[in-house]
């Protein structure tokens, strides 16, 4: 037997639909998969994360990671945040080395998209679907427990050996 948080239908639809505020989070990467995009086709990750919300709430938020020119950029940070970015780099990067990572989000609100016709399903024309949240950003950690490959190293060494002290 599982523990579980017993709640009315009205918390249930109301935690469904509850946004984390924009801004800077912990996350876990829950899972990841390497799959082709419906739209164009390209290679990419699908990656569920588990944001922590202040409160410790766990709020599901699914990326989609595309390994284009133009995107990059997001696989390079998700890479370096997970600090697996020498995976990456020697192109032995597989998306079990993302799971259960610890690492840093930055997230956004996204305003839910008009629903298509043929997906109205009896909703009125022009219904939209639920705003959502969305991953901006993977960010570095900077804590001195977690050496990050992004992260400059500080050269601590004087420079200037001659001074007489």
């Amino acid at each position: 037997m599982f523990d579980y948080p017993v709640m009315t239908e009205s918390e249930a639809l109301k935690a469904r639909y509850s946004l984390l505020k924009e801004g800077e989070y912990p996350a876990i990467i829950f899972d990841c998969i390497d799959t082709i995009s419906k739209n164009s086709g390209n290679p990419m990750f699908e990656v569920t994360l588990h944001v922590i919300g202040n409160d410790g709430s766990r709020n599901e938020v699914k990326d989609f990671c595309t390994f284009t020119h133009k995107m990059m950029w997001k696989v390079i940070r998700l890479c370096a945040s997970a600090g697996v970015l020498g995976a990456y780099e020697n192109k032995t990067l597989h998306p079990s080395m993302l799971k259960g990572q610890k690492i840093k989000v930055l997230v956004k609100a996204q305003e839910g998209k008009e629903i298509p016709f043929e997906k109205l399903n009896g909703k009125p024309l022009g219904s939209k679907y639920p705003d959502k949240n969305v991953i901006e950003d993977y960010l570095m950690d900077t804590s001195p427990s977690r050496l990050n490959p992004l992260t400059p190293k500080v050269d601590n060494t004087f420079p200037d050996d001659d001074i007489p002290f």
